[in-house]
């Protein structure tokens, strides 16, 4: 018996905490915050396959292999 699977994967993430690209004169002393402003694009692909044998009724092997 085998098996193979395929999935395409899709994700967009806002509100990600990190720096503004800006700044405060240094005399001041003070910082700026992270903020929630940053983007993130995730997106592939995986492919799953397999192969499984059983032999007599005490052996089993399986075969498997990922891709990504």
């Amino acid at each position: 018996m085998s098996s193979l699977t395929a999935e395409l994967f899709y994700n967009k993430r806002s509100d990600i905490l990190t720096e503004r690209n800006a700044s405060v004169p240094g005399f001041t002393g003070l910082e700026l915050p992270d903020e929630n402003i940053a983007e993130v694009d995730n997106r592939g692909f995986e492919v799953d396959g397999g192969y499984h044998q059983k032999i007599y009724d005490a052996f089993r092997f399986d075969i498997t292999a990922n891709f990504s």
